[in-house]
C-alpha cells in the first residue's frame, strides 16, 4: 500500500493510533470500497489500534456514516472519531456517540468540496453555503483533543510493517518491530527500527533536512535513502552484524557504521 496525496484512501501512524483520510473528489461508495480493500489487506496492521477518520469536506448522512460504522465493526476496529469541516456530519457523528473535530488535518488531497450523487455517482452542484460557517481549528483547541495531531513530531509503531505495506511520516518514526522485504517506511526526519530492516527505509524527506538518520538493530535493507541520496548495495560487515547499524549522510554521501 502506498501512502501518497492522490490516493483515495490514506493513513499514517501518529501516537494516538491511525489517522486515516478519505479524499472528496471520488463518490462514497467507491471510497468505501478502497477503504475495504486496504481493511482487509492489511487487517493485522489496523487491528488493536484506535482510528480518526478524517473526511474532509465530504458531507455524510446518517445512512453513509452507518455503513462507515459498519465496516469498522465488521473488521473488529476501533473507530475513536472523525474529522470533518462539515457541521452536519458533526451533529450527524456526536448523535451516534463519536468525537469529532472540526477542520482538516491535510493527510489527503482534500481539494474538492463536492456532494456525490448516490444514484448516478456524478458530482452535485457546490452549496458554499454549508460550508461558509465552519470556523478553523485553532492550533490550541486542536491540542486538547484525543484525536492524533499532524503537529506530532515522533511517533512509534507498534507492529511489523509487512510486505505491501507503507508507513510514512512527516516527523521522526521510530518502528518496535521488523520492517519485512517489500514493505517501506518513510519519514521527513530520523527512522529507528527496534528490530530488522529487511525492506527499504527513507529518512530525511523533508525539504532542507540533511542531519537525518537510520538506525536499525539488524540491518538487511534492500534499499535506504537519506535526502536525495539513495543506496542498494551494501557491505557484508554490516548485514552479518550483531551490533545496531546507522547511516547517516556525511559529505553528501550515506555512510553506515556500527552504532555506539
Amino acid at each position: 500500500m502506498n501512502v501518497v496525496d492522490k490516493e483515495i484512501v490514506s493513513f499514517k501512524g501518529t501516537r494516538q493510533g491511525i489517522l486515516m483520510s478519505i479524499i472528496e473528489d471520488e463518490p462514497l461508495a467507491k471510497a468505501l470500497d478502497v477503504l475495504t480493500d486496504k481493511i482487509t489487506h492489511n487487517h493485522q496492521f489496523f487491528l488493536g489500534s484506535p482510528i480518526s477518520l478524517d473526511l474532509g469536506w465530504r458531507e455524510v448522512d446518517e445512512e453513509d456514516l452507518e455503513e462507515i460504522l459498519s465496516i469498522f465493526e465488521k473488521n473488529q476496529l476501533r473507530l475513536l472519531g472523525l474529522i470533518s469541516s462539515s457541521q452536519n456530519t458533526k451533529r450527524i457523528a456526536e448523535h451516534k456517540g463519536l468525537k469529532v473535530i472540526i477542520g482538516r488535518l491535510g493527510l489527503a488531497d482534500h481539494a474538492a468540496r463536492k456532494k456525490y450523487d448516490k444514484k448516478h455517482g456524478s458530482p452535485m452542484p457546490e452549496r458554499k453555503r454549508e460550508f461558509s460557517r465552519t470556523p478553523p481549528v485553532e492550533e490550541k483547541d486542536r491540542k486538547t483533543q484525543e484525536l492524533p495531531s499532524p503537529t506530532d513530531d515522533t511517533i512509534m509503531i507498534r507492529k511489523t510493517v509487512r510486505s505491501g505495506q507503507t508507513v510514512e511520516h512527516h516527523g521522526n518514526l521510530v518502528i518496535y518491530g521488523d520492517v519485512n522485504a517489500g514493505s517501506e517506511v518513510k519519514a521527513g526526519g530520523d527512522i529507528i527500527i527496534i528490530g530488522t530492516l529487511r525492506g527499504n527505509a527513507h529518512a530525511g524527506r523533508k525539504p532542507g533536512r540533511v542531519t537525518s538518520s537510520i538506525v536499525a538493530l539488524k540491518f538487511q535493507p534492500t534499499q535506504i535513502s537519506i535526502s536525495e541520496q539513495l543506496i542498494n548495495k551494501f557491505d557484508k560487515k554490516f548485514l552479518t552484524s550483531k551490533q545496531p547499524i546507522i547511516a547517516t549522510l556525511k559529505n553528501g554521501k550515506i555512510q553506515i557504521d556500527i552504532y555506539g
